[in-house]
């Protein structure tokens, strides 16, 4: 429910540019479904001295990003991702790449009403949010189901 083309990728990479000079480092991990044409665009476009995006090769170093940095910048189509993130003790920013599916960006208007996310635009300061964690709420509500005999 998005658009990842070779625009979308240089637009995300001038924001990340203008957000990225506030920090150290910048670094992009892609999900196995991101478009080549899109990250191409995204990494040729990244100016920063220290920019690491991962190629795929060796392990995946997500759940390092997710436990050091000081701000993640997470796509907002994903909601796998975003919950990820949240669960971070990191500022977590919602990029909606245009043609988001009405119900993730329902989503992150949900998040960022609650002061969980902000949306990226092009500044992406470090913000102190708790993690979130909706694991035990989860597992209550499918106990819930199972003992009343309905499908979790």
């Amino acid at each position: 429910g998005a658009r990842y083309g070779v625009e979308e990728g240089r637009a995300l990479a001038a924001r990340i540019n203008a957000a990225g000079a506030a920090f150290a480092s910048i670094a992009v991990t892609p999900s196995r479904r991101t478009p080549g044409e899109f990250l191409a665009a995204l990494t040729a476009g990244l100016v920063h001295e220290r920019v690491f995006v991962w190629d795929w090769r060796g392990e995946n170093p997500y759940t390092d990003m997710l436990a050091n940095a000081a701000s993640l910048i997470v796509a907002a189509d994903s909601h796998n991702m975003m919950s990820e993130a949240l669960a971070s003790p990191a500022g977590v920013y919602a990029w909606r790449p245009p043609g988001l599916a009405a119900k993730m960006d329902w989503f992150a208007d949900r998040l960022e009403a609650a002061g969980a996310a902000r949306r990226f635009t092009d500044n992406a300061p470090a913000f102190e949010r708790a993690p979130l964690d909706a694991t035990p709420e989860i597992i209550a509500a499918i106990r819930t189901r199972l003992e009343a005999g309905r499908p979790a």
